[in-house]
């Protein structure tokens, strides 16, 4: 991934620079949606700023781009347009990924939870059971 926007003023190395910005997002997407169809979810939390990072970096290049070229090459412009359009396409199928995965953990935890409530039911001392009574002659 890119980590340092160089302050190189040609519109090549600008334009490279939001190729390998765009490259770097579809990667860690991926990544991240094999992780998640695998169950890898050890790492979910360093996600969303690993995430950040990149769609910040990305929108740094292409402002600079902006301001820097405008709109003076409208094939690389359409280009941008349908990279935007793939990773926004990649980043809806990620996170209909992920919306399934947490209805199947939370279905998981409800099962648990339920499984725990009955469990409880045949301890004696919950008090939800009816507990043998011992009668003393010594009364």
């Amino acid at each position: 991934m890119i980590s340092v926007i160089s302050t190189q003023k040609d519109g090549e190395t600008l334009k490279s620079q939001v190729l390998e910005a765009f490259e770097a997002f579809a990667a860690m997407t991926e990544k991240h949606g094999r992780a998640l169809a695998a169950g890898e979810l050890k790492y979910v939390s360093h996600w969303c700023d690993e995430r950040d990072k990149a769609f910040r970096l990305l929108q740094q290049c292409l402002e600079r781009l902006e301001v820097e070229q405008g709109y003076k090459d409208p094939a690389f412009a359409e280009m941008v347009r349908q990279w935007l359009g793939t990773l926004i396409d990649e980043e809806k199928v990620l996170h209909q990924q992920v919306s399934e995965k947490q209805e199947f953990i939370g279905g998981k935890i409800r099962s648990l939870r339920r499984g725990k409530k009955v469990i409880m039911g045949y301890n004696p001392a919950s008090g939800q059971s009816p507990r043998p009574r011992f009668f003393s002659n010594r009364t």
